[in-house]
């Protein structure tokens, strides 16, 4: 393949033990039977995928839930261990978890193994009432507590909020809850999948460019910003100069192991059989390398609707995942998407030029951005 791979997803649990109602994942199954990956599937995959990788590979072990299968993390960690030794190649794990089983056991091996902890948490316990146990409690009490666990193992977590048609009203009320909570960072994006009205996507825009405004107004002040990555692609491409070209590296860069042995181009095409790249045990061949070419032509350059955009370097494109489940297509992001970044870019645009004229501010944002 043309990229080296850079992140593997290992969805290991293809079922969850949540019910959350706007579940991109259908309960975490991907419309799949549920199942778990097998210890045969992964290190044959490992074996076959991780030759692949450039000098460093990070292994991120999704689901579903993921940790509803704890023995093949350990399993995986050890083997991908000892292969990356012989190989020579660096290696980090990381865990995208809904954070309700947390036992002992598991919060040692983070301890000890994953480089990056991610725990899904939309808010307090109003803004994360759709996140609830399969019997329909409510998750939000559980995993509260097992946060004061992280913290008092001062094992750090960043945490990711679905923003939904119910809680779009109070985004910026959701990330100062989260940031209280200690976590190293903060991540917010819409709910897929679900009806949003024309005046809920309005409530959504103004949210996301309000949350964005602040991040930079941070940034310039030489503060931690928090949920704003699109102000930061913006100071990127306006003061780095560079061009956001994709909106990330799936199908090569990137790649997910499904439960059954499958590849997908990111974690978030499991299930999808048309983008199905074939069985780890024959990859790649002529049909991955043919998806793996569809994603590497799916540019700002190469699709149509972002060709002519004035904000493309800044953009880089909406996600592939999203663009698909909205239009069923990769290379057409969907229109409500391109109104809420282009509301965003405007919001930004006058507190942008106003801090480079300072020279404290520009300075401030440049270090940022490692710029100098």
């Amino acid at each position: 393949m043309s990229e080296v791979l850079r992140n593997l997803y290992l969805v290991v649990a293809q079922e969850c033990n949540l019910a959350c109602t706007y579940c991109y994942a259908a309960g975490g199954g991907f419309g799949q039977p549920e199942r778990h990956m097998p210890e045969a599937i992964m290190r044959r995959g490992l074996a076959r995928l991780l030759p692949l990788a450039g000098e460093r590979l990070t292994l991120s072990f999704f689901g579903g839930e993921p940790l509803l299968n704890f023995t093949l993390l350990q399993e995986t960690v050890r083997y991908a261990s000892c292969l990356a030794a012989e190989s020579g190649r660096g290696l980090s794990f990381a865990l995208t978890t809904n954070g309700t089983l947390l036992d002992e056991a598991m919060l040692d091996f983070i301890e000890r193994h994953i480089a990056y902890l991610a725990i899904s948490l939309d808010g307090d316990a109003v803004a994360n009432s759709g996140r609830v146990f399969r019997d329909g409690r409510p998750a939000f009490p559980v995993i509260l507590d097992n946060l004061e666990r992280l913290r008092q193992r001062r094992i750090p977590f960043a945490l990711r909020a679905t923003v939904t048609p119910a809680n779009v009203g109070q985004v910026a009320e959701t990330v100062a809850f989260l940031s209280a909570l200690g976590a190293q960072s903060v991540r917010v994006l819409p709910a897929q999948g679900v009806i949003w009205s024309a005046t809920e996507q309005q409530q959504l825009r103004h949210a996301m460019a309000d949350l964005n405004r602040r991040g930079l107004q941070a940034l310039l002040a030489g503060e931690t910003p928090t949920a704003c990555e699109h102000a930061l692609r913006l100071a990127v491409h306006t003061v780095a100069s560079e061009d956001a070209e994709r909106p990330c590296l799936a199908g090569g860069g990137i790649l997910a192991l499904a439960a059954d042995g499958m590849l997908y181009p990111c974690e978030h095409f499991v299930g999808v059989d048309e983008l199905a790249m074939g069985h780890v045990d024959d990859y790649p061949d002529t049909h991955a390398r043919h998806i793996a070419a569809r994603f590497a032509a799916a540019t700002t350059a190469g699709r149509p609707r972002c060709q002519a955009c004035a904000v493309r370097g800044a953009c880089g494109g909406q996600c592939y995942a999203e663009a698909y489940l909205a239009n069923g297509n990769i290379e057409l992001p969907a229109a409500d998407y391109c109104g809420r970044i282009h509301a965003t870019f405007r919001a930004l645009a006058p507190d942008l030029a106003q801090g480079m004229a300072d020279v404290e501010q520009a300075g401030r944002l440049r270090r940022a951005i490692g710029v100098e």
